[in-house]
C-alpha cells in the first residue's frame, strides 16, 4: 500500500523539494508585502505612537488584519454547483489513486 501524501504528490507531478520551495517563496512574498506596507506607512508619515497604540492600537490592528483576511477569503463565493463539482472531482481522483 502506498502512502497517500506520496501518491498525491505523484499525481500532481511534484517532488517534496518543489513543495518546500513553493512554501518558502510564499513566505518570502508575504514578508515582502508586509515590508512594503510598513515602508509605505512610514513614507506617508502614518505613525502610531506606542503610548497611544497600547491595547486599543493592538486591537485595531487585529481588526484590520481580520477584515483583510475576510475580504481575501470571501472575494469569490462558491456556489453549491462549484462545491459539488469540486467534491466529485476530488472523490474521482482519490478513487483512481486508491484503485477503487
Amino acid at each position: 500500500m502506498r502512502l497517500i501524501p506520496q501518491e498525491i504528490l505523484r499525481v500532481m507531478g511534484l517532488q517534496p523539494q518543489q513543495v518546500v520551495l513553493r512554501l518558502l517563496f510564499a513566505i518570502f512574498t508575504l514578508v515582502a508585502i508586509f515590508l512594503f506596507i510598513f515602508v509605505s506607512l512610514g513614507a506617508f508619515h502614518v505613525s502610531m505612537p506606542i503610548s497611544q497604540a497600547g491595547a486599543g492600537g493592538g486591537a485595531s490592528m487585529v481588526r484590520v488584519g481580520l477584515t483583510l483576511l475576510a475580504v481575501v477569503a470571501l472575494k469569490r463565493e462558491t456556489s453549491e454547483e462549484d462545491e459539488e463539482r469540486f467534491f466529485k472531482n476530488a472523490r474521482d481522483r482519490l478513487y483512481a489513486m486508491m484503485g477503487v
